[in-house]
């Protein structure tokens, strides 16, 4: 099940395109008609994906307002109460969805700090009522009061009474003979009181040292130098410009600054040179900082790269190493 299907209109997929790649960059799973299976009945997944989807953004434009399919794959998400649509154009929408609040993304060009988009991630949040990309939680330690005693996680029951009885009667015998074995005469082994009773204190043992640290069983995959996974070629096209018309045939050059850095550069002059700080989010390798969109989506065979430098323009290639 996806966290967001995508409905839109055909004419639209470029948009669609990029906003699939930006909700996936931020960490959830996305739907939208490109993933249907080759042989796969074309209504049936859709019909499948639309109902088990967790949130359905439909994207409104002058196309999609005319599109009988977009309406009613709105109607359906409406009906089941996680309806989520937003405006790409300035656009009257259908009578039935005017009441609902919709997202703003006139001129959004993919940059993650867009106010609209924000609005967006803040419903689709609020709607699946989970975080993207959520890490399992980390269970604290239990901590020492300012009494010395042991403050549980909550949620843990309290020790039965025996136990606890137990572990102090334990405590009370370990300190007890510690305190013989510090009295103890070294040349001898007696403790003053053993010396009196005749009971003979062994030696203290010779420390035994810490083993070796065992190598993981995988070496470098906790320490994963993401920046080798994305350095090469990709050749693409721009789709969208906002200071021009797309183009094709656009190369982009990913180089290694670092184990997390890339510096990303084209012979296109509206892309330019960027350095690129590097996170891995949901199996892709994405931007860990900035107003540029940076996506390489390692799941794709080759892989993909999804630009957008400065929230300027849409470029997509494909790795060529």
């Amino acid at each position: 099940m996806a966290d967001v299907f995508i409905s839109y209109a055909s004419e639209d997929r470029a948009s669609a395109h990029l906003l699939a790649q930006a909700l996936a960059a931020q960490g959830w799973s996305v739907w939208w008609d490109r993933e249907i299976v080759t042989g796969e009945a074309f209504d049936h997944a859709i019909e499948r994906e639309l109902e088990a989807a967790a949130c359905v953004v439909v994207v409104w434009s002058e196309h999609s307002v005319a599109s009988e399919w977009v309406k009613n794959e709105a109607a359906a998400a409406a009906e089941r109460g996680v309806l989520l649509p937003l405006r790409i154009s300035d656009v009257k929408l259908p009578l039935e969805f005017r009441r609902k609040q919709t997202s703003d993304l006139l001129g959004w060009r993919g940059e993650p700090g867009h106010e609209g988009f924000q609005a967006l991630c803040r419903a689709i949040t609020h709607v699946t009522q989970r975080q993207p990309a959520a890490r399992p939680a980390v269970t604290s330690p239990p901590q020492p009061s300012a009494s010395g005693s042991t403050t549980r996680p909550a949620g843990s029951p309290a020790n039965p009474s025996g136990k606890r009885w137990f572990a102090v009667g334990a405590t009370v015998a370990v300190l007890v003979l510690a305190g013989a074995y510090l009295s103890r005469d070294p040349a001898t082994g007696k403790t003053d009181q053993g010396q009196e009773a005749g009971i003979d204190i062994p030696p203290a043992p010779a420390p035994v040292p810490a083993p070796a640290p065992t190598p993981s069983a995988e070496p470098g995959q906790a320490d994963e130098v993401l920046a080798d996974l994305v350095v090469g070629r990709y050749a693409g096209d721009v789709m969208s410009d906002s200071q021009g018309s797309s183009r094709n045939g656009v190369v982009v050059t990913v180089t290694k600054l670092d184990a997390s850095t890339v510096r990303v550069t084209s012979p296109y002059a509206r892309i330019g040179s960027l350095d690129i700080p590097l996170e891995k989010v949901a199996g892709n390798v994405v931007n860990a900082g900035g107003d540029s969109l940076f996506m390489v989506e390692l799941s794709r065979q080759p892989p993909t790269l999804s630009l957008n430098p400065r929230g300027e323009l849409a470029y997509s290639g494909t790795l060529k190493r």
